[in-house]
């Protein structure tokens, strides 16, 4: 079942996939195959153990659920699993662990996403029931009620879950008309029926936009008739065109807070960021590790070790097909949320006044090719590092010169990227809980510090 990103979870995801195209990429041999039917695949061979992971990406994501139905394709991608063929939801689960395998479908604001687990000796079978999930669901009834009632339980936990609630008042104030700023609500999946999800169904499941990441052990053309065997025989586009509607963000300065009976508050910050193909992509990596991509950085050294204000405030990296930010965000007493804003405040403009220095710029591109590959270190793990940059649009030689692009940042174009960043007068600051202290930090916006040479 999809549960609503957080900004915590959704910003160090995507961290984890931003820098995951590390120093492990000179030694892993990813072979990219089209197979007959033009789907595109990328491989990793590991013959270690016999044991396969292949990930699959469809751009069948919730901003294309009806208007007033939303949350169509959520329940969609839980009934995938709740029977299909001739097996019911029961028969279903007890063929997959017959076979000690798994399946997995997971939905996103853009893509249906999904995992094929398998031992070699059983992939052929395990691959006919990821087929028949795939082309024949039942989308049974009662397994329909089961999952409309699960979704309602989830969105009544989430209307008091202080970073969903965030997450979303984020997309009604920066993208109110977009189609990321339309979520489910109770009302809206109570007014979905089986028809409605075997339309999303036949509507959006298609090889256009279809996407393999394969590790484990398989060669390059058994993974190709593998895939040809799962995904030959879906339909070739959409029934309707795929679109796409790139968000532009200016959070315009704005502190907006958020009741919510809690003993801490929760802060988020969102700033405009760009993609992976932006000149200033590896620039803008090392500024967020620099920034608050670990304990030893700026704002927890300034929040958390001098002040025992949060347990921790990082930074992190947002990428979606149309959206792209910087995001910063952490928690504190209520009493000292106003301070903790305050505090990042100044830190943006000290930034945007000396810049970083060249131990900071030294140490965190230490970190950032170290880091990544101790957790690159099973099939599932792999096969998820590889549908990252697959979803980027990333190519394999990118990933292979990680170090390289790391290593080209200088200090003269990490700081003048960051006089983009660290912008208050851009930023959005969200705060869910009782905060305090607000109206002081609102006006430290006009903070100057005095510049220095750097």
């Amino acid at each position: 079942m999809k549960k609503y990103v957080s900004s915590l979870s959704l910003i160090t995801g995507l961290l984890v996939c931003s820098l995951g195209f590390g120093k492990v990429g000179f030694a892993m041999d990813i072979q990219e195959i089209k197979t007959e039917s033009g789907i595109k695949v990328w491989l990793v061979e590991d013959h270690s153990a016999p044991i396969l992971s292949l990930r699959f990406s469809f751009e069948a994501g919730e901003k294309y659920d009806p208007i007033g139905k939303e949350g169509t394709a959520d329940l969609m991608s839980m009934l995938l699993v709740d029977g299909a063929g001739d097996l019911d939801d029961a028969a279903f689960d007890k063929a997959v662990l017959n076979l000690s395998g798994g399946i997995e479908f997971n939905m996103t604001k853009d893509h249906l996403t999904g995992q094929l687990t398998t031992l070699t000796q059983n992939r052929s079978e395990m691959a006919d029931l990821l087929k028949l999930a795939l082309m024949k669901p039942r989308f049974d009834p009662e397994a329909f009620s089961k999952v409309v009632d699960r979704e309602v339980q989830a969105l009544q936990a989430q209307e008091k879950d202080k970073y969903d609630i965030a997450y979303k008042k984020v997309a009604a104030t920066l993208y109110p008309n977009h189609v990321y700023a339309r979520f489910p609500t109770i009302s809206t999946v109570k007014q979905i029926t089986i028809e409605d999800i075997k339309a999303f169904h036949q509507k959006w499941i298609a090889q256009e936009g279809l996407l393999i990441a394969i590790s484990g052990d398989i060669t390059a053309k058994e993974a190709e008739k593998l895939v040809e065997r799962i995904f030959g025989d879906l339909s070739k586009t959409p029934k309707e065109p795929l679109k796409r509607e790139i968000i532009q963000v200016d959070g315009k300065g704005q502190v907006v807070k958020v009741d919510l009976d809690i003993p801490q508050s929760y802060v988020s910050v969102t700033q405009k960021g760009v993609g992976p193909h932006d000149q200033n992509w590896f620039a803008q990596v090392i500024a967020s590790q620099i920034m608050g991509g670990t304990f030893s950085s700026v704002l927890n050294h300034e929040i958390r070790e001098l002040r025992g204000l949060s347990y921790g405030f990082k930074t992190g990296i947002s990428i979606e097909d149309e959206l792209q930010t910087f995001d910063a965000y952490g928690e504190t007493k209520n009493e000292s949320a106003g301070e903790v804003v305050s505090i990042f405040l100044k830190a943006c403009r000290d930034v945007q006044a000396t810049g970083f220095t060249e131990d900071q710029l030294s140490k965190a591109k230490t970190y950032l090719k170290g880091h990544m590959p101790v957790q690159l270190d099973s099939n599932k793990n792999v096969s998820a590092f590889l549908m990252g940059g697959m979803q980027e649009n990333i190519s394999a030689d990118r990933i292979r010169q990680y170090d390289q692009n790391i290593d080209s940042v200088s200090l003269d174009q990490l700081n003048q990227y960051t006089q983009k960043l660290f912008v208050p007068e851009s930023m959005l600051i969200v705060v869910v809980g009782k905060p305090e202290g607000l109206k002081s930090a609102v006006a430290d916006y006009s903070y100057t510090p005095p510049k220095t040479n750097h």
